[in-house]
C-alpha cells in the first residue's frame, strides 16, 4: 500500500507544472486548473494502477477536510484558489 501523508518523513510537492510523482511509485497527482466560470478553483487527479481502490484525503490548515474513493483514479471536486 502506498500513501501520501503527513504520517511520511518526506513531503511530495507538485512540480511547476502541476504533476508529481513519487520516484519508483505508481501514484501520481495532477493538478488541473479551472475554466471560465471555474477559474479561481483547481482540480487533482490522482491516478495509481488500473483497478486498485484509491482514497484521496484532502486537508487544509485549518482542519477543514475531504475524501474521495475510486477505482484506478480519483479526481477530486473543486479546490478554491489561494493566490
Amino acid at each position: 500500500m502506498q500513501s501520501l501523508s503527513a504520517k511520511e518523513p518526506t513531503a511530495y510537492c507538485l512540480d511547476g507544472e502541476g504533476f508529481m510523482k513519487p520516484p519508483g511509485g505508481t501514484l501520481s497527482v495532477s493538478r488541473v486548473n479551472g475554466l471560465s466560470t471555474n477559474s479561481d478553483y483547481y482540480y487533482l487527479n490522482v491516478m495509481g494502477e488500473v483497478g486498485h481502490h484509491l482514497r484521496v484525503h484532502l486537508e487544509g490548515s485549518d482542519g477543514y477536510h475531504r475524501h474521495w474513493d475510486g477505482y484506478g483514479s480519483v479526481w477530486t471536486d473543486r479546490i478554491h484558489n489561494e493566490d
